[in-house]
Parts: structure tokens; sequence; C-alpha cells
């Protein structure tokens, strides 16, 4: 081919090269450099977005991860055959600015047949609040541990701390015309409540041939709706006849026996007494553990009593009643 017609064709394909990508030769060089200036420009907005995504991540897992605020509590209170701790107690905040607070107890069932322990009414500053129990069944003079979840949200405009939120919270056990127990989670407060007794009691009350020894004996508050400020005194006996005593025997019963307390005020023993009645021959031992006699006292209880057992036939033959002193 004729060298000048090849020069007028490779005019021709570089301009039709420029047309399809939509420059002019001279403007090769800035389309590249602007092409590359996208893709730098790209990667840096991608790398800011992860950025900042790392940084609100980091923010959140900041709001929502501190440590919870843990108290040794280690109070003790009584209610209804039960010795009841408050172990430990822990506030974690929550997204609402409120504390889940979980409370753990360890309970001791003081009683002989298996039972699960009373739960709490839970006052926050002063407002009944309700809370999830776990509370487990427990067998006689058997020990185990339970917890309550509840949560403590601050008042409108209120900025409340984990320690204040514990120190909030009182555990109340019975209404207020009972006796009351309550534990106060605030170091600074004192337990309300009347720790059982048992008592070191033993001795002997003689009317004719009747022999009833006393084994042994307790003195509670009672638990009876209503029954505020008012104890129970409990006395295991144990009832015989002497070799002499009469072949037709005798009855004897629980309105027969009465005490009188250290404020001077005598009681017959109370319908809930566990032992009813018996008939004593010749040769008859009562001891069992259904014979306790419960004497309503007022508590605390403390102090002098004496016991007295008048059988209403020896009586009328003319022996004197029979009396026992002890002290609780």
């Amino acid at each position: 081919m004729h060298a000048r017609t090849r020069h007028f064709i490779g005019l021709a394909f570089v301009a039709t090269v420029a047309a399809c990508s939509g420059t002019t030769p001279g403007a090769a060089a800035p389309a590249a450099q602007s092409s590359s200036a996208v893709v730098s420009t790209s990667a840096s907005l991608s790398s800011s977005s992860e950025a900042s995504s790392s940084v609100a991540q980091d923010s959140v897992t900041t709001s929502t991860s501190s440590a919870p605020v843990t108290h040794k509590i280690g109070k003790t209170g009584w209610f209804k055959d039960f010795a009841v701790t408050v172990d430990e107690v822990a506030a974690q905040l929550d997204f609402s600015d409120s504390y889940a607070v979980t409370i753990n107890f360890t309970y001791q069932n003081l009683g002989a047949d298996a039972a699960t322990p009373p739960e709490a009414s839970i006052e926050v500053n002063g407002e009944v609040q309700s809370g999830l129990f776990d509370t487990p069944t427990i067998p006689g003079a058997g020990k185990s541990t339970g917890s309550v979840a509840v949560e403590v949200t601050p008042k409108k405009n209120e900025k409340l701390t984990a320690d204040q939120a514990l120190d909030s919270i009182v555990l109340v056990y019975g209404d207020a015309t009972d006796n009351q127990t309550t534990i106060p989670l605030a170091a600074s407060a004192k337990v309300e409540s009347v720790e059982p007794k048992t008592l070191t009691v033993a001795g002997k009350l003689v009317q004719g041939p009747l022999d009833i020894e006393v084994v042994s004996g307790t003195l509670t508050p009672s638990y009876e709706p209503g029954d505020k400020g008012k104890g129970l005194l409990d006395l295991k006996i144990k009832i015989s006849c002497a070799p002499d005593c009469a072949a037709s025997g005798y009855n004897t019963g629980r309105e027969e026996f009465s005490i009188t307390g250290p404020d001077g005020n005598s009681v017959v023993a109370d319908q809930r007494s566990p032992y009813c009645c018996d008939a004593i021959y010749p040769g008859t031992v009562s001891d069992n553990q259904r014979n306790v006699l419960t004497f309503v006292v007022a508590l605390p209880g403390t102090g002098k009593y004496t016991l007295k057992y008048q059988n209403a036939s020896l009586t009328a033959s003319g022996t004197a009643p029979a009396t026992f002193d002890f002290t609780a």
C-alpha cells in the first residue's frame, strides 16, 4: 500500500477509538487520573464507614457491659419455722437506667417436716415491688439456697447509682398486725425479728399418783394473723402414773395445765397445743411427739414462769395442785 494511504488509515483508526471512548486523543492521560481518583475516594469512604461502625460498636459495648455491683449482706431473720439469711445482692445496670437486682438467700428449716420457705414482700423506698422468686422445698432440719430477682427503677429525672438501688430494698415478712420480720439491705439498717429460743428446762410436777415430767421447751413468736406482740411457749411433757395408781385410772387434758408468766398473767394451755388428752392407767407412760403444751404469752417472753397442773378429781379429793418454776 502507498505510504500516504497508510497514513490516512492510521488517522481514521485513532479517531474511531477516540469517538468510542468519548475523548479526544490529547485527553487520555487526564481521564486515567480521574478514574484513579474515584477508586481512591471510594476506598477512603469505605474505610471511614468501617471505622465509624467500629467506634459505634465499641460505644454500645461500653454502655451495656458494666460489671454488676455486689454487696455482701449476711443478715438473718426468722419467720414461720425458717431462718432466712440474705447472703449477697448484686445490681446490674440495664438499657433503661434501671437496675436488675438479684438477692441470694440461705434458708434453714427449723421444723421437723419438709416445707417451703416464706416469700418476702419486697419494698423499694417504701413501695411494694414484685419479684421473681426461686424458692425450694426443704426437708425438716435441712438447709438450701434460693433467690429473687427484682427491678429497681429510678424516679423521673433521678440519677440512681447501684449502691443506692441496693440500699433502697427492704424485705418484709408478715403483715403490719403480725409479728413481722424485716430485713433491710442497707448496711446501716438493722434486722427487726425475734429469734426463736430453745429453753433449757427440765423438772417434774406431781399431783397424787400422777407424774408430769417437763422434758424440753421453746419460745417463739406467734405467726398467726393479728398476733403481733404475742409469743408461743411450748413445753414437751411426759405423763405417767405411780405404782399405787387407781385401777380406774385418770383422765388428763390440756385444760388442766396453766402458766403464769413474767408479767403476772396466767393462761391455760391454748387450743393450738398438739397435746389434747390422755387416759392414764397403772403402768401407762404417755410420751410421744404430740405431747406438747402451747401457751400464748407476751413477747419478749423472757423471765420466770410457773407451770401448774390441777387434775379436777384429785383436787376434789383434797390433793393440792402441782407447780414447777423455770426461767426462759
